[in-house]
């Protein structure tokens, strides 16, 4: 996961909570609780085992630190459910495919005006903004063909200013 992916999805626990397990936790298995803690949730087996952690850890935490440790935990849960719904999908694969280029995007000065992303309500690129003429539109839409997109291309680029004429692909 790319970080623009990684601020939509957590997948650990945060690292302040665990360096405040870390004199809680006593005993031969202490090191191995702590990694377990600390673990990246990428699949369901690993929500099991932070979950299973979390259980054996409890009774050597304080309250309020095993509160606030579950109530990430249950963050986590839901956003690794998040991740795996159809619209969690989608919105990662957008974010994946734009983070490599968009600040090469945004230096392209014909392009100030226009913003690339993913669409409210459907599965599409979608591209929305202002361009001087049509043949920024057609390298606007060059460009964004040749980063290869993970999904068809919807486009509400209007010409000159937001009350100009609609350019349809």
């Amino acid at each position: 996961m790319n970080k623009w992916s990684s601020f939509l999805v957590k997948t650990s626990i945060s690292r302040e909570l665990i360096d405040e397990c870390r004199p809680c936790l006593s005993g031969a298995k202490a090191g191995d609780l702590l990694t377990q803690l600390s673990a990246s949730v990428e699949s369901s087996a690993d929500l099991r085992k932070l979950k299973a952690a979390l259980k054996l850890a409890k009774p050597m935490l304080p309250g309020a630190l095993f509160g606030s440790l579950h109530e990430e935990l249950a963050e986590i849960a839901e956003d690794a459910k998040w991740r795996s719904s159809s619209r969690g999908a989608y919105v990662i694969a957008v974010n994946e495919w734009i983070q490599p280029f968009h600040s090469e995007f945004r230096s392209v000065a014909a392009f100030a005006k226009v913003v690339i992303g993913g669409h409210s309500k459907r599965e599409v690129i979608f591209l929305s903004g202002i361009v001087s003429s049509r043949e920024v539109f057609e390298d606007l839409m060059t460009y964004v063909d040749s980063k290869k997109p993970p999904f068809k291309v919807m486009a509400d680029v209007r010409l000159g200013s937001w009350n100009g004429e609609i350019i349809t692909l």
